[in-house]
């Protein structure tokens, strides 16, 4: 495979949602100049996209379904399990209810269950956790994209046996449009989908990639226009042109070198940051205090975990053998 920027890039729409949950999190208006340079959603369709490219060439590569299953969940499933567990167990030492009744509360299990089968909106909180936080309870909001992604782990197979890619992306962008009242539907399963599958087509067209630079620059200039103008369609439109501006930078843009060398902690920023903003907050007094501080510190412990994560859990795995 032809040199690309794909580990930077993951790695800094890592660090842009890492940025947007410090904002929205915190609501604290020293940190509103955060949210004017990161956008969340945005950051989630630009993973899904390359996600889309990459895993389709993985499953050309593989020499069945079975070799294909054992590859996605080695990347994808131990750095899940590790920060899913982690926190149900640190729940008990720094939520406001004591170990015992923590542990006994059924609460905290169906928090661990509702994580486990990967529908974590069903049971996101814990008992006594972050309950005074300023704006949400939830333990790991970044945890709810983990079943689009694995939602589209399965439809690949099928797409590329049956070559509808594209018309998958068409009907996830239709979906889109019919979904646009229904935000959860739209986002949290029509747009990453669509981006996903995207992605998968311009791996399967040399056509797409040919004039990849091009349609990234359009796409670019489209989603400038979203901010000042409305555009009928826009709900489909958004991730086509975030696909494409995510995939011409990691394929059309000059090689920036290997940002993996020394590990490829994008995945665990994004697993960690979040309870890790949401356990600084609980000391209210000093972030108010110090917002700039709080974030950088959030954002070093952020890293620091990811670091832990690829090191200790998700390299591990990735062993054909493990």
């Amino acid at each position: 495979m032809l040199r690309n920027n794909f580990d930077l890039l993951r790695f800094a729409l890592a660090a842009n949602v890492v940025l947007f949950h410090l904002y929205v999190l915190s609501g604290l208006e020293t940190l509103a100049p955060l949210r004017a340079i990161a956008n969340g959603a945005y950051a989630v369709l630009g993973f899904f996209a390359i996600s889309g490219y990459l895993v389709s060439l993985s499953w050309r590569r593989c020499e069945s379904w079975r070799d294909y299953a054992s590859r996605r969940a080695r990347r994808l499933l131990p750095g899940y399990l590790a920060v899913v567990l982690f926190w149900v167990v640190a729940g008990g030492a720094i939520g406001s209810l004591p170990p015992s009744e923590y542990f006994a509360a059924p609460g905290t299990w169906k928090n661990l269950a509702a994580n486990l089968i990967f529908l974590q909106p069903l049971a996101p909180t814990l008992p006594g956790l972050f309950t005074a936080n300023p704006a949400l309870t939830a333990v790991n909001g970044s945890l709810w994209s983990i079943r689009s992604e694995i939602l589209c782990y399965f439809l690949l197979p099928l797409a590329v046996r049956f070559r509808p890619a594209l018309a998958a992306a068409v009907i996830s962008g239709v979906a889109a449009l019919l979904f646009q009242q229904h935000e959860q539907l739209r986002v949290g399963i029509a747009q990453p989908v669509e981006a996903f599958f995207l992605g998968a087509c311009v791996a399967a067209s040399p056509f797409l990639r040919r004039w990849l630079g091009l349609a990234g620059a359009v796409s670019a200039a489209l989603l400038l226009s979203m901010h000042f103008i409305p555009i009928p369609g826009e709900h489909a439109l958004m991730p086509f042109a975030i696909s494409f501006c995510a995939l011409a930078a990691g394929l059309s843009f000059p090689y920036l070198g290997q940002a993996s060398r020394f590990g490829d902690f994008s995945y665990g920023l994004y697993l960690w940051h979040f309870p890790l903003i949401q356990t600084l907050l609980l000391n209210r007094t000093w972030v108010a205090a110090s917002p700039w501080l709080f974030a950088a510190g959030a954002s070093a412990a952020a890293l620091a975990f990811a670091a832990a994560s690829w090191f200790l859990v998700e390299r591990r795995f990735l062993r054909r053998r493990a």
